[in-house]
């Protein structure tokens, strides 16, 4: 059965402006791609037209030039000595991933011995200098040989194992286009191939690929059309479990809640499972990988300990692999792991570890979780101005991943869109060869019906469109004013309620503190009768922007009355609402309102309450917090009185 692309349809939209911006941005970059990929394929074209000899030589040249080492070791293990070339390449093949330092070993061994090899052993050779450069994270001197090989080389099983290689690095570096592209080419060369074995390594790459994609579906399809029934190595076996695990990992957590450890009982016992075939297979780079997902799915579950009893006894075998992706990733869960039991010291440090390895990635979730988590750490050492920075570096790396999932959909589309459109054209031009004969009977008269028919459901769908577009605009346009205030940019009262209500039930659920901040302008009465209603209100603008600027980011805020405002703090306990309510207090203490004619400072009154003493009460929490705030006006205004 040949094997196919299997694409599931994917909708998406864009919200508010920003689709016609990131629209054209995408378009521009097509168009820049389509260029770039024009060019290359012309100077490919002319490399082909070089004699044998002298592609001979460029291999030879190649691997002179670029050196898997600075110092590499040309000498061979005695094991080795007896060995034919071809033997020492099939070593060098087979432990490139289990044991990747005797792999190296044997490949510069080889290039220092390259004069005496053959064509197709040379060619062998530059494949495996360019899987070393791909592990090594060094995709651009990988991508050099790749290439090279998948233009000039006449043996089948190296181009489809060079552009499998391709869409690793494709993967790697999240050139989803290009990835896509080289999956399209390498299934119609495994369709002519009848190397099983082959045929299976392209499908688990192809699903490799599809996983970091995020088309988890479709990694799921690939893996399906393996008969694991016919292979007869454990590695492959291993491969394609660990594969199967981190898609049915990543659907599992964009569907589960956390705590449901029935459902999650499955995919626990299957990761196990593929551990211990990995470990039999000797694969410790797969091990500790899925060892990563079985500990990701006990954060989720907030087993901590679990988590660290799984990665920490396998640390030096982790940092063994020299695979910085996953020690990375290691660091990252260990922090988190210690985050969950409150142990500051050991979480400062193997974050610090993650930090350092941070600029041989791009950005990723793990980006994120380590600046998030470093900015909490710096948050819970009091040191808000390392805390700020992390939590901005935070934002962009969270940002940018947000635009990385967008171009990863947006690729997968335009695939989709061209196979589609490939599939219409031909469907078209059988339809037109059908019907050619029955148009020449047609009469004008039935042509021009025919055309007027469609002019007018075009315009019918055109005004169909507008319409729904300026019925979605209006719809916009009453939510904003429903649920924002015009004047100071913070939720209504009927908002904030709204949001309360489910914060509230949200921390109730957990177990998590929640508090409330209630404050009330001093004196603004007299700033209206006196300086007018328009400075008044713009007095009521600095305040909020200055509350929004103080408080936290999860933090909410509404305003109740005319200067009165509400603050709600999700996982937050009566000391640090204080200490915001402090903050916010001489925030509005130092607007300058001078500029606007005032001569005496701004003031206000706040009170605090907490939910768990009115058992998680939204109505009895803003009575308690309100309460507070009388009782600061009451003591002189310009303080704060927590509801005890």
């Amino acid at each position: 059965m040949p094997y196919r692309q299997s694409h599931t349809f994917i909708t998406y939209s864009f919200k508010g402006n920003g689709f016609s911006a990131v629209h054209l941005f995408m378009t521009m970059l097509f168009k820049i791609f389509i260029k770039f990929s024009t060019l290359l394929i012309i100077l490919f074209a002319l490399l082909t037209k070089v004699q044998a000899s002298v592609s001979v030589q460029l291999f030879i040249n190649t691997n002179q030039v670029i050196s898997l080492t600075t110092s590499a070791n040309t000498s061979l293990n005695s094991n080795f000595t007896n060995l034919s070339f071809d033997e020492l390449l099939q070593h060098a093949d087979n432990n490139r991933s289990s044991n990747n330092q005797l792999s190296v070993s044997l490949i510069n061994y080889l290039q220092s011995q390259e004069a005496q090899l053959s064509i197709k052993q040379q060619e062998y050779l530059t494949y495996l200098t360019a899987y070393q450069f791909t592990f090594s994270a060094n995709y651009q001197k990988a991508m050099l040989l790749l290439n090279q090989l998948i233009q000039t080389s006449q043996q089948n099983n190296i181009v489809i194992r060079s552009h499998e290689t391709s869409i690793s690095i494709n993967s790697g570096t999240q050139q989803w286009t290009e990835g896509l592209a080289h999956i399209k080419t390498l299934i119609s060369l495994i369709n002519d191939s009848d190397d099983k074995k082959l045929v299976e390594g392209s499908l688990i790459t192809i699903a490799a690929f599809f996983n970091n994609l995020g088309q988890y579906q479709e990694a799921l399809l690939y893996i399906q059309q393996i008969n694991q029934d016919d292979i007869t190595l454990q590695r492959d076996i291993c491969f394609i479990n660990q594969q199967q695990a981190l898609a049915n990992l990543r659907l599992f957590l964009a569907k589960a809640e956390p705590f449901n450890l029935e459902k999650a009982a499955p995919l626990e016992a299957h990761l196990n499972d593929s551990i211990a075939l990995c470990q039999q297979a000797n694969e410790p780079l797969v091990v500790n990988l899925l060892r990563t997902y079985l500990a990701e799915l006990d954060l989720f579950e907030q087993r901590a300990e679990q988590a660290l009893s799984t990665l920490l006894p396998n640390i030096d075998e982790v940092i063994a692999t020299n695979y910085p992706v996953l020690i990375n990733l290691t660091y990252n869960l260990l922090a988190q792991a210690y985050w969950q039991q409150h142990d500051i010291a050991n979480t400062e440090k193997y974050i610090n570890l993650a930090k350092n390895n941070i600029e041989l990635l791009s950005q990723t979730q793990q980006t994120i979780q380590t600046y998030l988590l470093l900015s909490q750490l710096a948050e819970q050492q009091g040191n808000y101005a390392l805390a700020l920075k992390y939590h901005q570096q935070y934002s962009k790396a969270k940002q940018k991943v947000a635009d990385e999932e967008q171009a990863k959909q947006l690729a997968f589309q335009l695939a989709k869109q061209s196979d589609y459109q490939t599939k219409e054209n031909i469907r078209r031009i059988r339809q037109q060869n059908s019907i050619y004969s029955s148009k020449q009977s047609l009469s004008q008269q039935q042509e021009g019906n025919h055309l007027l028919l469609i002019i007018l459901l075009i315009v019918l769908l055109i005004t169909l469109f507008i319409w729904g577009y300026k019925s979605w605009l209006t719809q916009q346009k009453l939510k904003l004013i429903t649920e924002y205030d015009h004047l100071t940019q913070v939720n209504t009262r009927a908002q904030f309620v709204e949001l309360g209500q489910q914060a509230i039930e949200r921390c109730k659920e957990i177990n998590k503190p929640l508090s409330c901040i209630m404050f009330d302008l001093d004196h603004f009465k007299n700033i209206n009768d006196v300086y007018g209603h328009s400075i008044g209100d713009k007095v009521l603008q600095q305040v909020s922007t200055v509350c929004k600027h103080t408080c936290r980011p999860n933090d909410f805020i509404g305003r109740i009355g005319g200067e009165e405002f509400a603050i709600i703090l999700p996982d937050c306990n009566l000391l640090v609402a204080e200490d915001i309510a402090q903050r916010c207090l001489s925030a509005i203490a130092e607007l300058n309102v001078k500029s606007l004619g005032i001569t005496s400072p701004v003031t206000a009154s706040f009170g605090i309450s907490d939910a768990e003493r009115v058992n998680y009460d939204l109505t009895r929490l803003m009575a308690d917090a309100d309460s507070a705030m009388y009782a600061s006006k009451h003591h002189g205004r310009n303080c704060i009185n927590v509801y005890r």
